[in-house]
């Protein structure tokens, strides 16, 4: 019997020895295999494990690692602070899982550093206690938040414009708001709105930001490729340029290059089928404009590009309306004249027709047809005087009001026609305002004839 249990005991003892290899072997592939970083770190601060992916993560050999400070894997700034939370973790340990809200980051071989998550976990062993840290890289999590987040901002922008310009903005205004936008959204120094002039040989510097005092509504660039603009008009599609000193296709505008333009992305203004110009984002580092940036960059241009159409639409109509207005009111004089001249006659047909009416009734002669004449006369005369009435321009409507904002209304009508028509108006002010006792669309009907007319004896 007794011969019989040690040969027992001697097989449990060996198959307890292979179970402990069998559980060495399964444990290292489980660390080798495993999808994150994994760093086993000691009492003392100094790592004793690291698997494969850890390796690859952070850009060290293995032996490299093995008995380094685990500080050797965090950033600069965390390095003071790191040692203080090792030590209250040691004193109380506890899981820490993955996902616990903290902003962290890790450090690589080569200096850069990476965004990650970290789940703690002790682990007793005869030696003392080990700290089980497991890596995980989020770069690509963060970097597609950051562009669920840039996303919807610039749709959140584009939306607010397009509210702007459907409530009636006035379209300088518009411009002056979506550059900025642009500026602000896509983190760039400057951005613009290029308009390109009736002869089609320069674009003028309609709106911007970023750019000196008296630039803007001066400066210009050329066409064709003489510049970006220009490029942008002749392939008909959004343009990204990351480094304008490389760029080969197009010539680099003056302008640009006095303020150190090194970045561009370029949108084209359509209105009514036709490009008015282009939008701009330029920066003064280098910056690669991402699809969702350019296609954002297009959006706002397409808001502008409708607010654009739709003034000029609104424009036109109003023209259309006050040249209708002054021909009625001319064919209303014309028919007023021949209304008064017409009852001067008629008036002369009604004496004569009273007259032989009185003597044929004295006679004892038929009157009949004499008095059906005179009733059609005086109806006649009826007719006449209505239409008197009504051809005559109403009463005034006096109350006192400032000269200076009915100049102003007058120039918001004609602005268009002046800005096709290439022609300067200037409007000279009082510094202090002028007020007026008159009938305010009666003055500003005249300063709108006074200057329609001017506009139609210029070249």
């Amino acid at each position: 019997m007794a011969e019989i249990d040690g040969r027992e005991n001697a097989h449990s003892a060996e198959d307890r020895a292979v179970s402990a290899e069998a559980r060495a072997a399964i444990f290292k592939s489980l660390l080798e295999f495993a999808p994150d970083a994994i760093v086993v770190i000691g009492g003392d601060g100094r790592i004793r494990l690291v698997n494969t992916q850890a390796e690859a993560m952070f850009g060290y050999a293995r032996g490299e690692l093995l008995g380094q400070p685990v500080e050797v894997l965090l950033p600069e700034s965390l390095k003071s602070i790191h040692a203080e939370h090792r030590r209250h973790y040691s004193a109380q340990p506890r899981t820490r899982p993955m996902g616990v809200g903290l902003d962290l980051a890790a450090r690589r071989k080569d200096g850069t550093e990476v965004p990650v998550e970290i789940s703690l976990s002790p682990l007793e062993t005869v030696e003392g206690r080990l700290i089980t840290s497991v890596i995980r890289d989020v770069t690509e999590r963060k970097r597609a938040q950051e562009e669920l987040a840039t996303r919807a901002t610039q749709q959140a922008v584009v939306a607010e414009l397009g509210r702007r310009a459907l409530s009636g903005t006035d379209l300088a205004i518009l411009m002056d708001e979506a550059v900025a936008s642009v500026a602000r959204t896509l983190r760039v120094e400057r951005a613009s709105v290029l308009e390109l002039l009736p002869d089609g040989d320069a674009f003028l510097l309609r709106a911007g930001v970023g750019w000196k005092d008296g630039i803007v509504g001066q400066a210009t660039v050329g066409t064709g490729t003489r510049s970006h603009a220009g490029y942008t008009l002749l392939v008909d599609e959004p343009l990204s340029v990351t480094d304008l000193g490389e760029e080969t296709r197009f010539e680099c505008p003056p302008l640009l290059r006095d303020y150190g333009v090194v970045s561009l992305a370029s949108a084209i203004l359509y209105v009514q089928n036709r490009p008015f110009g282009v939008l701009d984002a330029h920066a003064s580092r280098g910056q690669a404009f991402t699809p969702d940036g350019v296609n954002f960059l297009q959006a706002v241009a397409n808001v502008l590009a409708a607010a654009i159409e739709r003034k000029r639409g609104e424009q036109l109509q109003r023209e259309r309306d006050l040249l209708r207005a002054e021909q009625m009111a001319a064919v209303g004089q014309v028919a007023a004249s021949v209304a008064h001249e017409l009852r001067n006659p008629l008036t002369a047909i009604k004496g004569l027709v009273q007259v032989n009416r009185r003597e044929a009734e004295s006679c004892g002669l038929p009157s009949e047809d004499l008095r059906v004449i005179e009733e059609e006369i005086r109806r006649m005369e009826r007719t006449l005087q209505t239409f008197l009435d009504f051809a005559r321009p109403p009463e005034p409507e006096r109350h006192p009001q400032g000269l200076g904002e009915l100049l102003d209304r007058t120039l918001a009508l004609v602005r268009g026609r002046i800005e096709e028509r290439k022609v300067s108006l200037v409007l000279q002010r009082r510094s202090a305002p002028v007020m007026v006792d008159v009938d305010g669309n009666q003055i500003q009907q005249l300063l709108l004839n006074l200057v329609l007319n001017a506009l139609d004896a210029m070249p």
